[in-house]
């Protein structure tokens, strides 16, 4: 792993893919190193960490599965030894979504996106909270419009996982302020990525049909708004959740 003396160390949960990839590419410059975290894909990692590069910037893949604890901790050990900071934590990773009827639904689906979304969020703010502290960083948490009161049928499990993200980042946005660590959320509106493999294309023509702006959310929508948390321009927001969908609210 090469070392570095970057003036910002970001952290991308779930990095490799979908709204993940987007945010670490549209991060990535030379004064910048982005930590991709993946769990399985250490293959499309790669690819990722060369298509920053080849922009000019600097990223490297860290595997570990954001819901074991330990793994985070030797995550956290890692950034330190290299880069000795990190400034900011996007916490993007989700597991794959799946439509079910509430009583076709089983309590392992509720544990499996409590357990990528709180669990792992609770995991990396400890892991990570004596960094963040030195360098007044921020976590930023990827929730989803559907936690703007009007949740879709069939998505239960899910939906309780973002809302309990949500309820941890307006916990710790209180009780970190005064350290001068922020939490802030975005929630974008329906985008089309690899976590929805079951969802026909036909269902998202339709829905962007009957959209205001007669489209739906980009991975690239969702990633400029997380480049502005992490800006200077961006240092009195904090425990602000930004819709990011055109002006519908689901």
């Amino acid at each position: 792993m090469e070392k570095s003396d970057p003036k910002q160390v970001i952290l991308v949960t779930g990095g490799a893919r979908g709204i993940g990839r987007g945010i670490v590419t549209r991060l990535a410059n030379k004064d910048r190193v982005i930590v991709i975290n993946y769990r399985d894909s250490i293959a499309i990692s790669d690819e990722v960490v060369k298509e920053i590069e080849s922009m000019g910037g600097h990223a490297v893949g860290i595997q570990a599965d954001v819901t074991d604890a330990a793994a985070v901790e030797e995550m956290a050990k890692n950034v330190a030894q290299n880069w000795g900071r990190i400034d900011a934590i996007v916490h993007n990773a989700s597991a794959s979504v799946t439509h079910s009827r509430f009583e076709d639904t089983k309590w392992s689906d509720f544990e499996k996106h409590w357990s990528v979304q709180v669990k792992g969020a609770f995991n990396l703010a400890q892991a990570f909270l004596p960094e963040l502290r030195k360098s007044a960083g921020q976590l930023v948490f990827v929730l989803s419009s559907f936690v703007l009161q009007h949740p879709p049928v069939q998505l239960s499990s899910y939906v309780t996982g973002k809302y309990g993200l949500m309820g941890l980042a307006m916990s710790l946005g209180v009780e970190l302020a005064k350290s001068g660590v922020r939490v802030n959320m975005v929630s974008p509106y329906i985008t089309q990525t690899e976590i929805t493999p079951e969802v026909p294309a036909r269902a998202y023509e339709l829905w962007a049909a009957s959209h205001p702006m007669r489209r739906l959310t980009t991975v690239e929508d969702t990633a400029a708004v997380v480049e502005f948390l992490l800006s200077p321009d961006s240092s009195y927001i904090n425990m602000v959740n930004i819709p990011i969908t055109g002006g519908i609210v689901t």
